[in-house]
């Protein structure tokens, strides 16, 4: 297989499709969603979705949980569009009573791997960390870069433990 830069087939990829760079842009929102609004209120409201008009439309708990990221939603707004790139910025902010609880398990970062023992990789080989380095060398988003590059050698190594 032959993996061109990545890095460059995405950048030509969004410039066809300028509206898909400013939603994966938004898409680090809920990477962002804990760090701006602390830990309490984030296991009580969740990001669900942004509108096509820019409105971060977030899951609440219950009315409480609705006033008050209604009254902080200027602060929440400056703390996340302080984040994100320009194109990128949210209008404003909707509260909405919803199952904070599902969104969270699909949106949240995973904080625990639980791989079983036998996958795990305990050295990577020099020459293929530098083939993941190149192919993602044009991804300026650090972490899409990084998950770019985990992707490409766990199929890299797969593809080696089948060959076998």
């Amino acid at each position: 297989m032959n993996f061109e830069g990545l890095g460059e087939i995405l950048s030509q990829w969004s410039q066809r499709h300028p509206g898909l760079r400013k939603r994966f842009a938004q898409a680090s929102i809920w990477r962002y969603w804990p760090e701006v609004v602390g830990e309490v209120v984030s296991k009580n409201a969740w990001p669900n979705r942004v509108t096509g008009t820019g409105v971060l439309v977030v899951y609440v708990r219950d009315s409480l949980w609705m006033e008050r990221i209604f009254l902080e939603r200027i602060s929440i707004l400056e703390g996340l569009n302080n984040r994100l790139p320009v194109e990128a910025r949210l209008r404003d902010i909707r509260p909405e009573i919803g199952d904070v609880d599902a969104i969270i398990s699909h949106f949240a970062p995973k904080k625990e791997d639980h791989r079983h023992p036998s996958c795990e990789q305990k050295e990577i080989p020099p020459d293929l960390l530098e083939e993941a380095e190149e192919i993602t060398k044009g991804v300026k988003d650090r972490t899409l870069k990084d998950r770019l590059k985990k992707a490409y050698i766990a199929s890299k190594l797969r593809q080696k433990r089948f060959e076998r």
